[in-house]
């Protein structure tokens, strides 16, 4: 705790130098909790002996949020001669007016601020920090100065920063963070659909990353959001947008919940979508992964037929990502048939025909070779088993699960080859990366079978 107060005061020091050097130009600094930006703002007011004015975004009504120059003038009205702008809470605006919009905004905005002559202060989450450095380039290289501030429950938080983080997880997991404590702090009645409905998406992403108080929350969402589905009038974009309660219900092992749920939609969606429509796709296709889940082969079968007749007719891509995953999915409900040579044909084309159109490194490879080895696995074909495995481990991928599993079936090959040694060394590789996760989230049925297989593997190879 004094480590983090520590820091946040050389942070703090940094910005009020910065500050007092600058005479006209733009800060940046961070910061989760919107209180805490709050602190910030008034104490630099208090410290840095200059004019100063505070907006806080948060306290400003929706309409008034400075989306172009005339509002942001306007809220400056009486006070044009502060020589030092902050603008906290900035989050605020992108929650409201969303987040890449407004960014592109602020960015349109840049010259005719830079124009004013004063030392703007924009303070943020750190999530709309990294959404500004995408969608504002302009504005964002103009930024002379960056600070990040610490609260005391980062301490406490999901060990996000043991595990590297790349791309769109990273911003997932950075989003997913900030909406949290935003539903936290204003409670989940007073979010907006789209809110909830993007930390649902966002916690599907990376829920294997969380921890046992972002469980207990999104399950209280998941809840008020079914709620809301049988109070409101459904439409064709509620069918696509409410699927995420299902797939979150199916992350969380719950799948009668998530049958319930996704029957619920189905329903709405035959009373309001027109016959032929690529929407029914989606709802079959779901419908298939629940019914999986449950081990009801037969309906899943029946409603990846279904999907894949509703999609038959999108001719702009050969093998959308929908197609993808219905074609997958048969395959696999084959091999659960006994018909593996049939689950290999289709594997054997849908693995040629992604790669021609997407080329090798297609977020889907590496769960398609992995599940073409599982069928030479099954017919204990295990070279052409290894070499799916391998084609597997080298896609690269930010799960996991996926990660262990692969390493996994990796050691198991080896084992079953006879190579107890390799076998050991993949099956260490496996046990890792599964321990990666955090507990409450962690793959504990293929941890079991990793460490079963090193005991077995191991006195073999002694």
């Amino acid at each position: 705790m004094e480590n983090i107060r520590q820091y946040n005061e050389e942070q703090f020091q940094m910005l009020q130098i910065a500050i007092a050097d600058m005479t006209s130009g733009i800060c940046l600094f961070q910061s989760y909790d919107p209180v805490v930006q709050k602190k910030i703002a008034q104490e630099l007011e208090n410290k840095s002996g200059k004019s100063c004015l505070i907006l806080d975004m948060s306290q400003i009504p929706t309409d008034s949020l400075p989306d172009d120059i005339g509002k942001l003038r306007r809220l400056l009205q009486g006070k044009e001669d502060v020589t030092v702008v902050i603008l906290c809470n900035l989050q605020v605006c992108g929650a409201e007016l969303g987040d890449v919009e407004y960014a592109q905004k602020l960015n349109y905005m840049r010259d005719q601020m830079m124009s004013m002559g004063k030392v703007w202060v924009l303070g943020m989450s750190p999530y709309f920090a990294v959404v500004l450095s995408r969608e504002a380039r302009d504005l964002y290289s103009c930024i002379m100065n960056h600070f990040k501030f610490q609260e005391k429950e980062e301490e406490q938080m999901t060990g996000f920063e043991e595990t590297e983080f790349y791309g769109d997880l990273k911003l997932d997991m950075s989003h997913l963070e900030e909406l949290s404590g935003r539903i936290a702090n204003r409670g989940i009645e007073k979010m907006s659909k789209a809110e909830l409905l993007q930390a649902v998406n966002a916690w599907n992403h990376v829920y294997e990353y969380g921890n046992g108080k972002l469980l207990s929350q999104i399950q209280e969402i998941l809840r008020y959001l079914e709620e809301d589905m049988d109070r409101k009038r459904f439409t064709a974009k509620d069918c696509l947008d409410y699927q995420c309660v299902v797939l979150a219900w199916i992350n969380l092992e719950k799948y009668d919940e998530a049958l319930r749920v996704m029957q619920n939609i189905k329903t709405r969606a035959e009373q309001i979508l027109p016959e032929q429509c690529k929407e029914k796709a989606g709802i079959y296709l779901m419908l298939a992964k629940v019914y999986f889940c449950l081990k009801d082969n037969e309906k899943a079968e029946k409603n990846v037929d279904l999907a894949l007749q509703y999609d038959s007719d999108e001719k702009s891509q050969r093998y959308s990502p929908r197609k993808i995953l219905a074609m997958d999915l048969l395959a696999i409900l084959k091999m659960e048939k006994g018909e593996q040579e049939k689950s290999l044909e289709i594997y054997k084309e849908l693995i040629e025909g992604v790669i021609g159109q997407y080329g090798e490194n297609h977020a889907m490879m590496s769960a398609l070779w992995n599940n073409y080895g599982c069928v030479y696995m099954q017919m204990r074909k295990y070279p052409e088993a290894l070499h799916c495995f391998q084609n597997a481990a080298a896609v690269n991928n930010d799960c996991i699960s996926d990660q262990g599993n692969h390493f996994k079936n990796i050691g198991q090959i080896y084992g079953k080859m006879g190579d107890y040694t390799q076998a050991v060394s993949y099956l260490k590789k496996a046990e890792g990366i599964f321990l990666q996760a955090d507990e409450p989230l962690r793959d504990q049925k293929r941890l079991k079978v990793v460490r079963e297989l090193l005991t077995e593997y191991e006195k073999k190879a002694n």
